[in-house]
């Protein structure tokens, strides 16, 4: 795909709208007041009420995590938070964390999210290149958080559906998770060109979007978050998501009692 490209812009252009909803997550370091971008974070919210969600290893562990608000500083990640825990043995650790808020109509820290109907709704599996993993890379893209100034820059991996021997490789559950291949000529930013010198390692947290086309409209492409990134597998290039709909299931004003997780209380260690 290029940018000359119709579908190519609909694509670039589907996930830039929706940009300002990932925040980057950071991990104080130790001995010198400085910090590291560790992952991502996504916030979705209708209302006044805004989910932020991103992968529990990316956040749990003694030191201080902070998620970078667009345009300022950073605001605490709490040391209490939601997790997902198996209602029976033998599903996967889900690795999904979130915290719960509500703001007013004049608040600028978590204003910009990814609505409530683009992160609910059911989007069947497709085979071919119809997903994108959206995240803030790893390796030479982190940066350094110093001196009241974030910086970070969004990456993006056309991605599709693993084939049957990855599943069973990683010994993953269909009904919980969802495995995607990718190739480095996929990773690029939001404006199209290519991302050197990063893996996904960092987008973990991000999201994993459907991009379904609006009507028979090639311009326009409408992403809906499917997964939540929670693997990255560099020898066979393949990124692993938790299915969101799992986390919807668990939270008490979307919940189902049928659902394979229940909402707990991460305890503080």
């Amino acid at each position: 795909m290029t940018e000359q490209d119709p579908a190519a812009s609909a694509f670039y252009e589907g996930i830039r709208v929706i940009s300002d909803a990932f925040r980057p997550v950071l991990e104080a370091k130790e001995g010198s007041g400085g910090r590291k971008v560790i992952g991502t974070a996504l916030v979705v919210g209708e209302a006044n009420t805004r989910f932020v969600v991103t992968a529990n290893h990316v956040v749990s562990g003694p030191k201080a995590k902070f998620i970078g608000v667009t345009g300022q500083d950073t605001v605490s990640w709490p040391r209490r938070y939601s997790i997902l825990e198996a209602k029976q043995q033998g599903l996967p650790d889900a690795d999904v964390a979130w915290v719960t808020a509500t703001v007013s109509d004049n608040d600028t820290v978590f204003r910009a999210h990814l609505p409530m109907a683009l992160a609910r709704a059911a989007i069947p599996d497709a085979e071919g290149p119809v997903y994108v993993a959206v995240g803030f890379p790893g390796s030479k893209s982190k940066l350094w958080h110093g001196e009241g100034r974030l910086a970070a820059k969004l990456m993006s991996a056309v991605v599709q559906k693993a084939p049957r021997e990855s599943w069973e490789q990683l010994a993953l559950d269909e009904r919980v998770q969802i495995a995607m291949t990718y190739s480095q000529d996929a990773r690029t930013s939001l404006d199209g060109a290519p991302v050197v010198g990063s893996h996904p390692r960092g987008m973990s947290g991000g999201a994993l979007m459907a991009l379904m086309r609006a009507g028979d409209n090639i311009s326009v492409a409408i992403p809906f978050l499917i997964g939540i990134l929670t693997q990255y597998h560099d020898d066979i290039d393949t990124l692993v998501a938790t299915r969101v709909s799992h986390l919807w299931d668990a939270t008490p004003a979307f919940g189902r009692a049928d659902g394979l997780y229940r909402q707990a209380e991460q305890p503080v260690t």
